[in-house]
């Protein structure tokens, strides 16, 4: 992340995404918890707006294999909110979930809907948490699932929301209990003027 351009944000802005990031963790991590049937807990989140450009970097290079779960959202807020799993650690984590028994090497359909469960339920959490603290209506549709290059996923938000807005809103998102661990990012890319929206609505200027 070296060479990421990391946009400086101050205190009252990093503390209003800081609390974002702690609250949708902890309500994503009491959700997985009961479809678990675990004691899934969240390490304290990550949390970054970066340059849109930058985003390939965070998994290893626009090269790197990942599996994201994409959800456009509108409302309030217009834009799209992903979680998104390198390659193998995807792979791990289908495999404690559907536990048949047998290796495949590549990703099932039930595989796929299982980690698309998973990230529907990440989003949700996440955009419940931020309208609770912004009093914002947003609306999710549909997630679907993706398995390319992350240049290749990212390609998708970035046509449709490249000449609107160039910055992304990161979370380092690490759910664990003693025999799983979920290591992905959430990201949500929006409009322009979103973030200085939520801002807003918590008087943060």
């Amino acid at each position: 992340m070296a060479n990421s351009n990391v946009i400086e944000l101050d205190s009252m802005q990093r503390d209003f995404l800081t609390e974002l990031g702690n609250i949708g963790g902890g309500c994503a991590a009491t959700s997985l918890s009961v479809l678990l049937n675990s004691s899934l807990t969240m390490a304290v989140p990550k949390v970054k707006v970066l340059e849109f450009s930058d985003l390939t970097e965070i998994f290893g290079g626009a090269d790197s294999i990942v599996v994201a779960v994409l959800s456009p959202i509108v409302g309030d807020l217009n834009g799209m909110m992903m979680f998104v799993l390198e390659r193998e650690k995807a792979k791990r984590l289908a495999d404690a979930l559907v536990k048949d028994g047998r290796d495949y090497g590549e990703f099932t359909d039930m595989d796929l809907s299982a980690i698309k469960e998973i990230g529907n339920i990440i989003i949700s959490t996440y955009l419940g948490s931020l309208e609770s603290l912004t009093r914002f209506k947003i609306r999710t549709t549909p997630p679907e699932i993706g398995i390319d290059m992350a240049g290749a996923i990212l390609s998708v938000p970035a046509i449709e929301f490249g000449n609107a807005g160039d910055k992304a809103l990161v979370i380092e998102a690490d759910f664990v209990d003693k025999e799983l661990d979920i290591d992905g990012h959430i990201i949500l890319l929006s409009e322009v003027h979103s973030y200085d929206k939520m801002y807003k609505a918590l008087g943060v200027e």
